[in-house]
């Protein structure tokens, strides 16, 4: 049971609409640090291999808890100050009942199948290819969506259904030629042949 506060009198106010050119630099950002994330990932598992694929998983999920903490440590600031960082931010302030049990277990249930899925994916890393990598990762989304509707009884709408198929397709469309024979090897098998 998550709790999603309402809101009240006193923080009724609407968050701030992103410019174009705000929205515009958060997608290129985001485009070149998901990229570069992609690239370093492989190239982090393929230099420590799989001994040692452990120790790489687990130090990526301490980076996350460190950007995590990053947004949400100064927002627990007492005193009024962290409340004015969130509606600074466009946020709702955290409330005591949001750090109670019930709400916490729901993110430690969420961090550990996190844990395993980037140990997983660590210790496949470094036997599979990098746009194979992409295209595992790409599939995420239609599985998370087919899990969300199966579970949880969430709708789609056609445009979600869409992009979703959108990015699959795309990863697919880029695999494609790595899987098809190379010129050169047919070119050989033909010359061996005669």
């Amino acid at each position: 049971d998550l709790y999603i506060p309402l809101p009240t009198a006193r923080h009724a106010s609407r968050p701030r609409r992103l410019r174009n050119v705000e929205l515009i630099a958060g997608l290129l950002l985001l485009m070149l640090s998901g990229c570069a994330n992609f690239i370093l990932l492989k190239v982090l598992f393929a230099a420590y291999g799989e001994s040692a694929a452990f120790f790489v998983s687990q130090g990526i999920n301490v980076i996350y808890c460190v950007y995590g903490g990053l947004i949400v440590y100064p927002r627990l600031l007492p005193s009024g100050v962290g409340d004015a960082l969130s509606r600074g931010f466009g946020l709702e302030p955290i409330t005591p009942r949001m750090r109670t049990w019930p709400h916490l277990r729901a993110f430690v249930v969420m961090g550990v199948l996190d844990c395993f899925g980037t140990f997983l994916t660590a210790m496949g890393a470094v036997y599979t290819p990098g746009q194979f990598q992409t295209l595992l990762n790409q599939s995420l989304i239609p599985a998370t969506m087919a899990a969300s509707a199966l579970f949880l009884h969430e709708r789609y709408s056609t445009g979600q259904l869409g992009a979703a198929a959108l990015l699959v397709s795309g990863a697919v469309i880029s695999v494609v030629p790595s899987l098809l024979p190379s010129h050169h090897a047919v070119y050989a098998n033909d010359e061996a042949a005669s």
